[in-house]
């Protein structure tokens, strides 16, 4: 659990703090019980002890993407069940896949492209970051990202596209796969949808 600053662990009922001064944008939980952690630019595993493992920089980003420097700002993570770490990022609008062994590379949009809603895999596919964004994944490893004005869903294979869910033109922020469905919460509604 995230809060302004801190990081805390709830193991059957009991709280623990794993960090006192993190501050964390966003959290996810990897299948060895570790969080994968936004926050001020990077992204890091702290395990449950409070190690930490920086897993991506601007500096690594910016090699991978062959430029000097960008503005690598990482907002919303993802694990799969291979321990697979994926976080979008609006500085160079893509969302990057982090192996369990450290690899980094890019797993869906262009990076350094404009902002836009192109489908279509890696180099020509497009993201446009337009709200604050979320991320889930389903079990045969799925994303589904809002903050795009709709949500969009990412194969495993980084091909992007933008299904019906059937809920309209309402913005969507904060998305959830659970038992087939996936839920997505407005301002005034949580909106659910079963997916094929």
């Amino acid at each position: 659990m995230a809060q302004a600053t801190g990081l805390r662990r709830i193991l059957n009922g009991t709280v623990s703090t794993v960090d006192p001064a993190i501050s964390a944008t966003n959290v996810a939980v990897d299948p060895d019980g570790n969080a994968i952690v936004v926050s001020n630019g990077l992204v890091q595993r702290v395990t449950p002890l409070g190690a930490k493992t920086v897993l991506a920089t601007a500096a690594q980003v910016a090699t991978l993407v062959g430029q000097p420097t960008v503005n690598f700002a990482p907002q919303a993570v993802a694990v799969n069940a291979a321990g697979d770490v994926f976080v979008s990022d609006t500085g160079t609008v893509a969302v990057y896949r982090i192996t369990k062994a450290g690899v980094l590379s890019v797993f869906a949009g262009t990076p350094l492209n404009e902002k836009g809603d192109v489908d279509g895999p890696v180099g020509t596919g497009t993201l446009g970051f337009y709200e604050v964004e979320y991320m889930t994944i389903d079990e045969a490893g799925n994303l589904y990202l809002s903050g795009q004005g709709s949500v969009r869903k990412i194969s495993p294979a980084g091909v992007l596209s933008t299904p019906d869910y059937g809920w309209g033109k309402t913005v969507i922020g904060a998305v959830a796969y659970s038992g087939g469905k996936l839920y997505g919460m407005t301002r005034y509604a949580l909106l659910q949808s079963y997916l094929p």
